[in-house]
Parts: C-alpha cells; structure tokens; sequence
C-alpha cells in the first residue's frame, strides 16, 4: 500500500536510512537535500517505508504541480532493494492520482517497459566508477581527453584544493547565464552549504597570480561524487584547466568506493567531455505528466 505523506510527516530518519542502503542511493534525495533545494516536497511511501518517492512540487492559481528544481537531476523511486517494473508503475499511478500536471524525473535504475501512461523523454547521465587504480582509469581516456590533460599541466597556474565555496559561485555568476540576483545567489550558496555541512564537498580550481580561472565542486554522498557545479573564465578555458580539475579529482579518490557522477548531458560537446575520462552513459526518464500553461 502506498501512502501520501506531506512534507511534515515524514519520518526523516527512516527516510534517509533507505537511501543509504539503496542501490540508487544519490545526494538528491535525502530530505535534507530536498528542504533546501525546493520549493515545496511531499512524498509517496510503499510498505511503511520500504520503497520511497519523494515529489517536489509548487502551486499557481490553486493549482498543485510536481516540477523538478534545479540542481536534483534524478528521483524517482528508490528503496532498499531493487524496484521492480511493477512496483514502479503502482508509483506512477499514484503520482497521476495526486498530480495532474507537470514534469517529474526518474532515476536511471527505475526500468520499465511498454507503455506507462505518460510521455516520456529520454535524458543521458555519465559515472565513472573509481574503485580501481588511477592508472587502470587512465588507460582508458580518451586520446582527445589525455592530450587536453596534458595541455593543462603546462604553464604558470596554481592547482588548489582549497577554494571557497564563496569564490566558486563569484566566478560562476560572472561567467555563465545563470541568475544574477541576490536571491539566487543566496539560494545556492544555502543548498551548496548544505552539502558540505552533511557528507561533505571537495572543491578543486586554479589560479593565476592569486585570482580562481577555474573551479568544480564535487559533493559527496554515502556512494557518489556528483560534479555539482563547474566554471572556467576565458583563462581557464584556454588552458583546458578543467581537464586537470577532473583528473587530479580521479586521482586523489582513485581506489576508494566512488561513483564519480557526472550528472551527464544530452549536449554533444559536454557529453565527450565526460566520457573522455572512461565515464559510461546511462539513460534515465522525463515524464511529462501533461502540460500545463502557468503565465504570469
């Protein structure tokens, strides 16, 4: 039996110990997570917690729709075992039951075939196991990604792992299209926090006479790395520093019991930049659950 649960009923401590032994297991899902990087979130529980669904979701005009925030690539069903076909498609059911219209995400180890009453797209994700030796990964990077990495130890910039989550969204605001606004800013600044004040976040780049040109986080959860947020100013561009970012990454947790995710992409020339370093593509589901015109 599946139960809807509001955001404040959810036993938090049995939630996050099934993602902690789920196969699944990734970042997004832990409510902790969930509290600071969306609006609102409620949740779908089967057998008094023995599979989970967490539904993040917003309201306009009365109207409640499971939306998907930014920086949570996948949810989805996730549980202590497996997820059968079967018990997906008793989730999905249930999301149709209490949502009538928006855009959810599964994860890439919610299978299922045929036809599940709603329209689907795939998306591409990227991990790189780092269980082995940092050699055995190195053989198998590509020869356009070992010319880049080789490119990126030559001249005059400082390697550093001990940037400032502070510097790294400075320079991404600076350099990408993301919002500007104080707003957004402190919103991510908050959710970024809260991965360092829970499992924790590596965040590597360099500089060029004391000034970041290039910078990743990696954010840790019981199993995964998952490449958060990365930025390269024209410099860092130039000197391909995020190659050396990603490698020197590879190499300091080579033989630990990683899973590098990349968060992956559907653009061409992101996607070889991953998969450069030996990362395998998964496919994961977009549902849209029907279209839903919210102007103003």
């Amino acid at each position: 039996m599946i139960q809807f649960l509001e955001r404040q009923d959810i036993d938090v401590n049995r939630w996050n110990d099934v993602l902690k032994s789920s196969p699944s297991e990734t970042l997004y899902a832990y409510s902790w997570y969930l509290d600071a990087a969306s609006d609102n979130w409620s949740a779908m529980v089967m057998d008094d917690y023995q599979f989970i669904m967490p539904v993040p979701w917003r309201k306009k005009y009365g109207i409640k729709y499971a939306y998907h925030p930014m920086s949570v690539q996948q949810l989805g069903v996730f549980g202590t075992e497996i997820v059968s076909a079967d018990i997906l498609k008793e989730f999905l059911s249930s999301l149709k039951r209490h949502f009538k219209f928006g855009d959810y995400r599964l994860n890439s180890q919610n299978l299922f075939e045929g036809e599940i009453g709603f329209k689907t797209s795939d998306a591409i994700n990227h991990e790189l196991n780092l269980n082995n030796s940092y050699d055995d990964i190195a053989k198998k990077y590509s020869t356009n990604a070992a010319r880049n990495i080789r490119k990126s130890y030559l001249g005059n910039l400082e390697f550093r792992t001990d940037i400032e989550l502070d510097e790294l969204l400075k320079l991404k605001i600076e350099h990408s299209e993301l919002d500007k606004s104080t707003q957004f800013y402190d919103w991510i600044n908050l959710l970024y926090s809260t991965v360092i004040e829970n499992y924790g976040a590596a965040i590597y780049g360099v500089k060029l006479d004391g000034d970041i040109q290039a910078a990743a986080m990696f954010g840790f959860s019981k199993s995964r790395a998952i490449y958060l947020m990365s930025v390269s100013n024209s410099r860092g561009k130039e000197t391909r520093a995020m190659f050396r970012i990603v490698d020197s990454f590879i190499r300091d947790y080579s033989g630990k019991s990683v899973l590098l995710d990349f968060e992956g992409s559907n653009n061409p020339a992101i996607a070889r930049f991953f998969s450069g370093f030996g990362a395998r593509a998964l496919t994961y589901k977009r549902i849209n659950i029907k279209p839903l015109n919210l102007r103003g």
